[in-house]
């Protein structure tokens, strides 16, 4: 090999050394990149994560407001049953009463017509 040929060859090897040495750091800040969305996903996975924890509680506080809703409910209707119960027992007594009263009153009206003829 003469002493052009072995410059040749460094020359070359010095241009192949760049190449690699470039395609490494491109490489290596592409995987840093990687990593760093990596750990961005991550975090954001955990926020998520947390977040679903969060809506869950909601959820079951909610569920929880809503059986409570649901037995005031239930004991709102019970009551309004046994007004209404209540309103028709006394609608029935003062019918009762009504009638009763037209009856006694019929039967007074009689009454003191007779009592009226009998004194003339």
């Amino acid at each position: 090999m003469t002493i052009k040929e072995v410059k040749l060859e460094r020359d070359q090897i010095s241009k192949e050394k760049d190449d690699l040495s470039r395609q490494l750091a491109d490489v290596t800040h592409s995987f840093e990149m990687e990593i760093k969305k990596r750990e961005n996903i991550e975090r954001s996975c955990l926020k998520h994560v947390e977040d679903i924890d969060k809506l869950k509680a909601r959820i079951t506080e909610y569920e929880k407001q809503i059986m409570a809703l649901r037995r005031q409910n239930d004991e709102l209707d019970t009551r309004v049953k046994t007004g209404e119960a209540k309103i028709t027992t006394i609608e029935n007594s003062l019918s009762s009463a009504q009638t009763e009263i037209r009856k006694i009153t019929e039967l007074n009206d009689k009454l003191q017509k007779e009592k009226q003829h009998m004194m003339r």
